[in-house]
């Protein structure tokens, strides 16, 4: 079967920029990745660094695993949040470095990772009210927040539902502010949201939520994602971050996927208050106009687009993570003094 004959994917190709090369994947390939689609325990880490793992309990009866660990009461906190269908454990070489001088936690958002299975929640909203929780059961304040991805979208959400009192900084890797388009608006506000980022219409979320709906979500997952990595990122790096998504159950992914592409965060950006570091890739299918359009609405705000050179793809910080963790680093001796 040809995967990128299926028109939901095409659609999505066709709003992907022209530098992006999306491969076509192998049966080879996919006899690599267990069958059927449902959450499994990853091969070995492509490292050998561990921390801690804990979990609690939210106010809704979620389990929620994360990684915690600090090695000073005085160390400021970091608190990473990972991207749609993917885990904390991407975070490894972030954990690793950023653990000698900072208390670093990792959140698996509900059904992701290494959090169990939940039918309920699948919506940005929730996932901002999970991490008002777990900063409160940490009793973490001050903090600085890094979001890839969808991650960027629940730290959105939790500055429009609770504020930014809690907040020191935030680092906003690869995300625009609003990702579909809405066809029925004037031109200019199309285009407005177009320039912004918006890569999907409505009917073209709905088709991808379908595609991870069906009786071979695979054909949609593995495709996706090879689009989103750079074309030379090594094999087992590529696996393992695959398996890592299909750790979270399809249909809910499908439910959250179409709540979360289909918000429009521009209003809440425009209020960020804290200083705040924009994290692009030449390579991701973002684009970056997008994070232009995204740092432009911040007020202060600091912007570094990696280029295709230094990897960088919508997953640059798994990729290259050297160089994004420098990056990180100078953002917060500068904010934290």
């Amino acid at each position: 079967m040809d995967y990128l004959s299926n028109s939901y994917f095409l659609h999505l190709i066709s709003k992907l920029p022209h530098r992006i090369i999306l491969y076509r994947v192998s049966s080879a390939v996919l006899s690599l990745i267990p069958t059927p689609f449902q959450p499994s325990l990853p091969p070995k880490m492509p490292t050998d660094f561990t921390l801690p793992t804990a979990t609690f309990t939210t106010s809704d009866g979620a389990t929620l695993s994360y990684i915690h660990h600090s090695t000073s009461p005085t160390h400021p906190h970091l608190v990473l949040l990972p991207g749609w269908s993917q885990s904390a454990a991407l975070f490894s070489a972030q954990l690793s470095h950023f653990s000698l001088t900072h208390t670093v936690t990792a959140l698996d958002h509900r059904s992701h990772g290494a959090s169990p299975p939940v039918p309920h929640g699948a919506r940005i909203s929730r996932l901002a009210a999970d991490l008002h929780e777990l900063l409160l059961h940490l009793e973490i304040k001050d903090v600085t927040l890094l979001g890839h991805s969808m991650g960027c979208s629940v730290i959105w959400s939790y500055i429009d539902l609770f504020g930014q009192s809690a907040l020191k900084a935030l680092i906003l890797v690869d995300e625009p502010a609003c990702l579909t388009a809405d066809p029925t608006l004037p031109a200019p506000a199309l285009l407005a949201a177009k320039k912004a980022g918006a890569l999907l219409t409505p009917d073209g979320s709905y088709q991808l939520a379908a595609g991870l709906r069906g009786e071979k979500p695979e054909e949609t997952l593995v495709p996706f994602m090879r689009g989103i990595f750079s074309p030379g990122i090594e094999e087992e790096r590529f696996r393992y971050a695959v398996q890592q998504a299909r750790r979270t159950d399809a249909g809910f992914a499908a439910r959250l996927l179409v709540d979360h592409v289909n918000e429009d965060w521009r209003d809440v950006v425009g209020r960020i208050e804290v200083p705040t570091l924009v994290v692009g890739g030449e390579g991701s299918l973002v684009g970056r106009g997008a994070v232009e359009d995204l740092v432009g609405r911040v007020k202060g705000g600091k912007l570094r687009v990696f280029g295709v050179e230094e990897k960088g793809s919508h997953f640059m910080f798994w990729e290259n993570p050297e160089v994004i963790n420098a990056v990180v680093e100078e953002f917060l001796d500068d904010v934290e003094g």
